[in-house]
C-alpha cells in the first residue's frame, strides 16, 4: 500500500490534553492504522495487565 492509498483517518493524530494545576498535560494519544483506531493509553493499559 503506497501513501496516497491510505484513508485520510490514518494520517490524523490527536494530542488529548487536561489542565492540572495550572498547567496542560498529555492525557491520551490517538489515531487510527487501517481504519482501526488506537490509543497510547490504551496500549499502555493493555501491557500493565499483561
Amino acid at each position: 500500500m503506497n501513501r496516497t492509498d491510505r484513508r485520510l483517518s490514518d494520517q490524523v493524530v490527536r494530542y488529548d490534553l487536561v489542565r492540572e494545576a495550572g498547567s496542560w498535560k498529555i492525557d491520551d494519544i490517538t489515531g487510527s492504522s487501517d481504519g482501526e483506531v488506537w490509543s497510547i493509553r490504551k496500549m499502555l493499559t493493555d501491557s500493565l495487565k499483561s
